[in-house]
């Protein structure tokens, strides 16, 4: 027979929070009043390159190319990550549109892509003629998964999962 006792005791939170169960571990009454207070916060930290040359680009594909990868853009901005790297590439710049045919390959391959807020991101890719497939999308994860009424932010969610860092793509592998 498996019974369970609700609040969790302090063990079970120990345990959610060894293996990472962020989710879980901000739904506070789901735990004893003990862990109410207990208040982890993860940071982040990565090697952040800029790409502005072609020499950075060409490394930052072959890095890509291998793995699941995350992707983070804010209008000016594409920050991708390998989980190890964070690259930093300009969406307005040189190396950026001389290298379209490389970018949609990378994009619309069977590699796995995690992103925030697909929709925006396959709009700012659809600029240049590029498409997004295979991608979770952690934005829609959350709204679904905590029942929200509205949209959540990036910002917001790294609040949400008490996440500390400048590496914005790396920190999708946490939420």
């Amino acid at each position: 027979d498996c019974e369970l006792k609700l609040p969790f005791g302090a063990d079970a939170y120990k345990i959610m929070e060894e293996y990472n169960f962020r989710s879980i571990l901000n739904k506070k009454e789901l735990f004893e009043t003990q862990t109410e207070n207990v208040e982890t916060k993860t940071e982040i930290s990565c090697n952040i390159v800029e790409v502005d040359t072609e020499e950075k680009f060409e490394n930052m594909i072959s890095s890509l190319s291998y793995k699941t990868i995350s992707v983070y853009t804010d209008n000016l901005t594409m920050n991708l990550s390998n989980g190890e790297t964070e690259f930093v590439l300009y969406s307005s710049g040189e190396i950026f549109n001389n290298n379209l045919s490389k970018l949609k390959k990378l994009f619309e391959n069977a590699q796995e892509k995690i992103c925030f807020d697909s929709k925006l991101l396959m709009h700012e890719l659809s600029d240049y003629g590029i498409g997004l497939n295979n991608y979770f999308d952690v934005s829609l994860a959350i709204y679904i998964s905590n029942e929200m009424d509205a949209e959540i932010s990036f910002d917001d969610a790294l609040k949400m999962n008490n996440i500390l860092t400048e590496a914005k793509a790396q920190a999708l592998f946490k939420l």
